[in-house]
């Protein structure tokens, strides 16, 4: 098992970079939002966990086939049988999954070891932390050795939460977790500027941004995607 070291260096992009969850419940729909992305630079595309609902396995693929040398994500944020869906993913295409890390060390453990026998990449997402609580658990996790970890202010804590940020424990993060990756959610322009200027190795989006793949949603996919970009030259 690999051990505090991040991901391999070759498959990533250069940082920060962006990745877009296709969120739709059926490839139909998804196909053309995920062309979208491909088009407007994204580095990673994600087969959002709506998209695993309803469609399972074969949506994997049919993003993988728009994707080709980029990285595709399975959304899983899986807290059990992570050894069993994770060789899954990379089966049908995966690069990267989710496993839901909180209170999880088994199931990041068995997301580990398919990693060993496979080769996907294990992304630990910290959904339901409180701020405080991520720089403790990120230090964890990249002592374990996950490849990365996300920070995650999800749709339904913002229903309640008018408060937080999405970026908020990007520092402390970063910090504790001594060179393993960093992202978090940031469905917002403002929001992806506040992740990069505390130091965000990447991040996903979704919401707005992806509802549909009309043609006036191209501009500001294309705006986020080369405002993330630019923090490259800082």
């Amino acid at each position: 098992m690999r051990r505090g070291g991040g991901m391999p260096k070759n498959i990533l992009p250069k940082r920060p970079w962006t990745q877009a969850a296709i969120d739709m419940f059926d490839v139909e729909s998804a196909i053309p939002i995920a062309r979208m992305a491909f088009e407007c630079g994204v580095d990673w595309l994600e087969v959002g966990t709506p998209l695993i609902y309803g469609e399972g396995f074969r949506a994997i693929g049919a993003i993988k086939e728009i994707a080709g040398e980029r990285s595709v994500v399975v959304d899983y944020k899986a807290r059990d049988n992570c050894y069993m869906l994770f060789c899954e993913a990379r089966k049908h295409g995966g690069d990267f999954a989710t496993v839901s890390a909180a209170g999880n060390d088994f199931g990041v453990i068995e997301a580990l070891r398919a990693r060993a026998e496979c080769g996907i990449g294990v992304l630990a997402d910290l959904y339901g932390l409180d701020t405080h609580e991520i720089p403790l658990r990120a230090m964890e996790l990249a002592a374990m050795g996950v490849d990365a970890i996300c920070i995650h202010f999800g749709n339904d804590q913002n229903v309640y939460d008018r408060v937080r940020q999405q970026y908020d424990g990007m520092r402390e993060a970063k910090r504790a977790a001594a060179g393993t990756p960093v992202s978090c959610s940031a469905d917002t322009l403002l929001n992806a500027i506040g992740a990069c200027k505390q130091g965000a190795d990447w991040v996903y989006f979704g919401a707005g941004l992806l509802s549909s793949a009309e043609p006036e949603k191209y501009a500001p996919l294309r705006n986020y995607v080369e405002t993330v970009h630019a923090f490259r030259a800082l």
